[in-house]
């Protein structure tokens, strides 16, 4: 299940980017049970309800890319996002609507997953993830962003 985390990941950052919001990488931790990865990006506040729903439905996405469907797991807890969010539309038109937007930035998106891969499969090192300033803490308090994250799970067999 390793290898879905990368592709999935992925594909909320490109899908995110696509939609203009900041993407601040991705975060991955090692628990006993797995890897636990997420996607770190902002989304401007006035951004449209379906275009905030195809973000979280672009792990799926990555997943149909690379694999040619989605896994039950990850899809899940994407799922359970976009309703809490209150879309409760066709799940699979958002997969759908992502896959179309990732095909169209493939050659990036291959690139990034492999790269994800490489770092998650050679690196034994741990990395921290910088906490922002005090004056970008100040600015993303002053301008009207949602700070959003997808969590994925992926166990370690």
């Amino acid at each position: 299940m390793l290898h879905r985390v990368c592709p999935h990941e992925v594909g909320h950052a490109e899908v995110a980017t696509y939609f203009g919001a900041r993407v601040h990488g991705i975060a991955l931790t090692h628990k006993n049970d797995g890897l636990e990865a997420v996607a770190l990006y902002e989304t401007r506040i006035d951004m449209p309800l379906k275009d905030r729903c195809t973000i979280k439905a672009a792990g799926p996405a990555g997943e149909v890319i690379a694999f040619g469907r989605y896994g039950a797991l990850g899809a899940s807890v994407d799922r359970q996002h976009v309703r809490e969010i209150g879309y409760f539309g066709d799940f699979d038109l958002l997969v759908q609507r992502a896959t179309s937007i990732l095909q169209t930035r493939r050659t990036r998106f291959d690139r990034f997953a492999s790269l994800l891969k490489q770092k998650i499969y050679e690196s034994d090192e741990v990395r921290t993830m910088e906490q922002l300033s005090p004056e970008r803490l100040s600015l993303a308090r002053q301008l009207p962003l949602r700070v959003s994250g997808q969590v994925g799970r992926a166990r370690d067999d």
